[in-house]
């Protein structure tokens, strides 16, 4: 990629990527976040519907920052937010 100044210089990039996790995982992670605690017999089953949609998601972040050169900060805090709900889930 390579952008070209308003005085005709140029400044070339490497690629971009880019990943847009859709409104249903902000959702679910929002929805989860709150669900741990105090857990009660509706968060369970919301966590234990929602479990395997997160641990696909972490993949894909993970694939995502593992081949990345740049990462921005919001993918990190993405990965880490689904990281630590996986890691609840599983309790």
């Amino acid at each position: 990629m390579v952008l070209t100044r308003d005085d005709g210089s140029t400044l070339e990039l490497g690629s971009a990527s880019h990943a847009e996790f859709g409104g249903d995982v902000a959702d679910s992670l929002s929805g989860a976040e709150s669900a741990f605690d105090p857990a009660s017999t509706e968060s369970q089953e919301f966590i234990s519907r929602q479990q395997g949609c997160w641990k696909r998601e972490l993949e894909k972040a993970n694939q995502l920052i593992g081949s990345a050169k740049l990462v921005s900060p919001e993918l990190k805090d993405l990965r880490d937010r689904l990281s630590k709900i996986t890691k609840g889930a599983s309790r």
